[in-house]
């Protein structure tokens, strides 16, 4: 966290200074004329990420610039981290899908599959007729857990 203060006159590099630590850090902002206010990112020293706000006044005659900064990197981090939270939990979501249709279809096929194998065999010679084991066709219960 930092907090920038400040202070010049209109037509003057403004001197800030940064207190995140035991130590400042100096560095030039553009002065604002009065009424006119500024929100931006800013490389900071150290590299940090900056959002800068910016606002020029006037008082007693005098013209001057005061900004207030804050290092963004640990949010910046946070919303990363929970992006790829995010992509994880829905490629998660996606895959239990994919198994989920997969067990639903092969569910629901087992029924051709028995038929298939019956003229395989009925192909073969192993069976002279198909069986009627078969669901009846145009009722409700004929759709099975599906329905």
């Amino acid at each position: 966290m930092g907090l920038v203060v400040a202070t010049g006159l209109e037509g003057f590099a403004v001197s800030c200074q940064v207190f995140g630590c035991s130590f400042f850090h100096a560095f030039e902002i553009a002065p604002l004329p009065p009424g006119e206010s500024v929100l931006a990112h800013q490389a900071g020293p150290r590299d940090q990420r900056l959002l800068v706000w910016r606002a020029g006044y006037e008082k007693q005659g005098s013209r001057f610039t005061v900004a207030m900064a804050e290092d963004i990197a640990p949010l910046a981090r946070e919303l990363e981290r929970l992006l790829a939270m995010g992509v994880g939990a829905s490629l998660s979501a996606a895959v239990m899908l994919l198994l989920l249709q997969r067990w639903m279809l092969r569910r629901g096929f087992r029924r051709v599959d028995a038929v298939r194998a019956d003229i395989q065999r009925l192909e073969t010679g192993e069976i002279e007729r198909l069986s009627e084991d078969v669901p009846a066709e145009g009722t409700l219960d004929s759709a099975g857990p599906f329905a």
